[in-house]
């Protein structure tokens, strides 16, 4: 599936979604929306957004993440955030979304701990899906 404004990569139970550069959350809900719909399977368990281009999250954008949250757990899948930064990081640390939403600091602890045991082209895979 295209996406205008994100990118999605799949590995194992995990679909992690990338932002433009320049990108707002609230701008990309659409794409997010078909990628919870198409890419969100039984054998995904996990929506992890990488919010390494996003900036700034506006009162809006935490409610859109909650939205999703609640979407996601009602069909029993997670809904995770890697790599928010500057005021993206401090408007989601100061709204408590940390105690709902799985907040990664980088995409080793998103990977880190299934990288054990991998074959060279699964670890070949995971290079790619970190640059």
């Amino acid at each position: 599936m295209a996406y205008n404004t994100i990118t999605v990569n799949h590995f194992k139970e995990k679909v992690v979604i990338k932002f433009g550069v320049e990108s707002k959350i609230a701008g990309s809900i659409n794409d997010i929306i078909k990628a919870i719909k198409e890419e969100v399977s039984k054998e995904k368990g996990e929506l992890v957004l990488d919010l390494n281009n996003i900036k700034w999250i506006t009162s809006m954008e935490i409610g859109l993440l909650m939205q999703m949250y609640k979407i996601l757990d009602k069909k029993e899948k997670k809904l995770s955030i890697v790599n928010a930064k500057g005021y993206a990081k401090n408007a989601l640390e100061s709204t408590g979304t940390g105690e709902l939403i799985k907040i990664y600091n980088n995409m080793d602890e998103v990977y880190g701990a299934e990288k054990k045991g991998l074959s060279i082209d699964e670890m070949k895979n995971i290079e790619d899906l970190l640059k």
